[in-house]
């Protein structure tokens, strides 16, 4: 998996919570420009850690347990553990 920024953490945290989202709906949610997220997000996309389904965005299922992890190294709550 590649190196993670916090923004992508909280990106993809927001994402967990919420399943799927539209990129302007996660935007408002973390209260960042939609510019910076789509930027952000366009990364993901790439990496293929996100996928587009149906227009929103969620996590690679090869990823989430590895997501899952990270983020709770990080000290995001994500439930389970």
């Amino acid at each position: 998996m590649p190196s993670l920024t916090n923004l992508d953490l909280y990106l993809l945290h927001s994402l967990m919570i919420h399943g799927r989202i539209s990129p302007g709906h996660l935007a408002l949610s973390l209260g960042e420009p939609e510019s910076q997220i789509q930027a952000r997000v366009q990364w993901l996309l790439r990496e293929d850690i996100l996928e587009r389904r149906w227009g929103d965005l969620v996590i690679c299922p090869t990823y989430y347990q590895q997501l899952q992890s990270e983020l709770a190294n990080n000290n995001f709550f994500v439930g389970g553990r």
